[in-house]
């Protein structure tokens, strides 16, 4: 990269992983920070620990994005580079790093700073607005549930041949049952989002080897933390739901609405939703809601109402709208008829 002769490129790794394993051996390590899932930051902090006599320059995109830059130096490098720097920018960085001093590009540096001044020029009016919109974008949300519940329940009673009307059910009042389940759905999906954080914070907590393990298999851990969770949402679904639905599914959208309105860093670090790919998360989030509302549709329109000795059955329509049927005997005033076992639909039925 450069023909000067006082630098030797003693290493060169591909791997993130590499870096704890090959720095012994070096006085500067460049670190592309551009790694999936953060795994640079990682890295350049737990190494930067170990030895703490290593200078770390960071190797950012051109122009650098102030969020890397920031995460970098906080991860514990002493400046950056873009990959579009000359060879005696990238000289001059070695050797003034490991001088024992910074290395901020002026220009570069100045174009970060005023990026990172635009996203903490929030002020509390700021954000009391955000959430008086997001507070607002809840009644449109409220209408359009209503509506929608209405509609499914015209579809689903259809299948028995009568209307909600006709046996005394309000849709629109079983708003709370959905909501409900939405959260009882946030509680059992939502901690997910809470992984990364955790593993973060374990490998912070966490011995020198521990640390390490966690490094070098954070795909798997993040695998198996995740496959625990969604364990302990099905155990609690079936044994303890009241639990996801007052105090986990709150808790969730508390975070989800700090991330919202610019206030995570006001909660605490296990409670933080740090989306390295909010995209990601975002399609996934999608793909959650068409999938449940791909099995709902599929309960609705086809399977329609189906009833057992104990009322109604149902994989989603007894919980997210709140359809039951109460068994009941029927007798018939003056005898006429003899005594009956039959199901209650409507009215007071599903409460």
């Amino acid at each position: 990269m450069c023909a000067c002769e006082d630098i030797e490129v003693v290493h060169f790794a591909r791997r993130a992983q590499s870096l704890e394993e090959l720095a012994d051996d070096v006085d500067v390590a460049i670190v592309d920070i551009d790694f999936a899932e953060g795994a640079a930051y990682r890295r350049i902090a737990s190494t930067v620990a170990r030895l703490p006599d290593l200078r770390v320059l960071a190797l950012t995109t051109s122009p650098a994005r102030h969020e890397d830059v920031a995460r970098a130096i906080g991860a514990g490098a002493v400046g950056f580079v873009d990959v579009d720097a000359d060879p005696e920018e990238f000289t001059g960085a070695v050797h003034a790093v490991q001088d024992g001093e910074m290395w901020l590009p002026g220009a570069a540096t100045g174009a970060v700073l005023r990026d990172i001044a635009s996203d903490i020029q929030v002020t509390s009016s700021e954000r009391r607005s955000r959430l008086v919109a997001v507070a607002l974008g809840l009644v449109p949300a409220a209408g359009a549930l209503a509506a929608v519940l209405s509609l499914l329940w015209r579809k689903y009673l259809g299948h028995l041949g009568v209307r909600p009307v006709d046996i005394a059910l309000d849709p629109t009042t079983r708003v709370v049952d959905a909501i409900v389940t939405i959260s009882l759905l946030v509680a059992v999906f939502g901690p997910l989002l809470y992984v990364r954080s955790w593993l973060d914070i374990g490998e912070k907590s966490l011995g020198e080897r521990g640390s390490h393990w966690l490094g070098e298999h954070r795909t798997v851990a993040g695998t198996v933390v995740g496959m625990l969770l969604l364990v302990i949402g099905a155990a609690l679904t079936v044994y303890a739901d009241l639990v996801l639905v007052l105090v986990i599914g709150p808790i969730v959208a508390i975070s989800i609405l700090a991330v919202i309105i610019g206030l995570t860093h006001e909660l605490p670090s296990v409670l933080r939703i740090d989306l390295i790919r909010p995209r990601r998360a975002a399609f996934a989030g999608i793909a959650i809601v068409l999938l449940f509302m791909s099995a709902l549709g599929t309960e609705v329109l086809i399977r329609g109402p189906e009833f057992g000795v104990k009322g109604a059955e149902g994989a989603l329509m007894t919980k997210f709208m709140g359809f039951r049927a109460t068994p009941a005997i029927v007798t018939d005033v003056d005898g006429a008829l003899p005594v009956r076992q039959r199901l209650y639909l409507g009215g007071n039925a599903d409460l």
